[in-house]
């Protein structure tokens, strides 16, 4: 049942990719459920607490460099593919 559950978080994941704005922590949620990992594990791979982050997955701080490159390694993805910046509508050069 939780292999479904989460097979179906993913292709619905893929196809907001495609058509829509997904924001890097609802990524990082989605991955973690798929490889069973806790926020727990990740924080203390990275050596914060699990308040820190907590507030880093809630959008409320911003992951550092060395953070987003740790996370993303843990859960074997590319950074740019957590963290890529959404693209603001109307601006030139972006």
């Amino acid at each position: 049942m939780v292999n479904f559950r989460i097979e179906m978080l993913l292709a619905r994941l893929q196809s907001m990719q495609e058509n829509h704005y997904v924001s890097p922590l609802k990524k990082i949620r989605i991955e973690l459920r798929r490889r069973q990992l806790r926020q727990r594990d990740i924080a203390r791979n990275l050596g914060i607490s699990e308040f820190r982050m907590s507030r880093i997955l809630g959008g409320e701080l911003r992951a550092r460099p060395r953070e987003r490159r740790c996370i993303a390694g843990m859960l074997g993805v590319p950074v740019g593919k957590l963290f890529r910046r959404r693209r603001r509508k109307g601006r030139v050069g972006n």
